[in-house]
């Protein structure tokens, strides 16, 4: 809500109808919902000026569709002692990888892009010496077959794919089976 743009008067109509007195026409839960509302608007407020108020050791590194949204969730982790939450669990998204044809393409315009901020958020978690602290996942919400369609993409399969990094994390392992060909008669490329 943009209480500088007249955010907050656009709802004053609402605020007044949930908190009048009640009436056919209110509801009985109309303070809780009243209430639950000036909470939200608060607490956005005050994250907002938190999120302002955060300086990144590498905010230049920050571009991109990911990048951007990892510079939030960069400011949020370093700041989590003054908002009092000693774990958090952050959900970005970036699509354009359903691929059915010209995967190739796709992809190189979506990796870099994703490279750079996963880039960016793993230095500046390091120089804050956060590092030891987060698990960081990425992962695709479906498989996809190894070999390619006629299309030159590739189709749906069972398996998918992950990856995770983090100071914690005992990494340079592949977990499940590896395939043993990339052509159609590997059982792991069946869609």
């Amino acid at each position: 809500l943009d209480t500088n743009n007249d955010g907050l008067s656009a709802i004053e109509p609402m605020m007044e109808y949930l908190n009048q007195d009640t009436s056919m026409n209110s509801g009985l839960f109309a303070n809780f919902w009243a209430q639950n509302l000036i909470d939200t608007i608060n607490r956005t407020e005050y994250l907002s000026a938190l999120y302002t108020s955060t300086s990144l050791q590498y905010p230049h590194l920050f571009t991109g569709s990911v990048g951007e949204k990892l510079g939030v969730v960069s400011k949020m982790i370093i700041k989590n002692e003054e908002r009092s939450v000693n774990r958090d669990v952050f959900f970005l998204d970036m699509g354009g990888y359903d691929g059915h044809g010209l995967s190739k393409e796709i992809l190189q315009g979506n990796l870099p892009v994703l490279n750079r901020g996963l880039t960016a958020f793993y230095r500046e978690m390091t120089y804050q010496n956060m590092l030891d602290k987060i698990t960081f996942v990425v992962m695709s919400e479906f498989g996809r077959t190894i070999t390619p369609n006629t299309s030159y993409g590739s189709d749906h399969a069972w398996g998918g794919n992950a990856f995770v990094f983090g100071g914690q994390v005992k990494g340079g392992q592949i977990l499940g089976p590896y395939p043993k060909s990339f052509d159609n008669t590997d059982e792991t490329n069946i869609g």
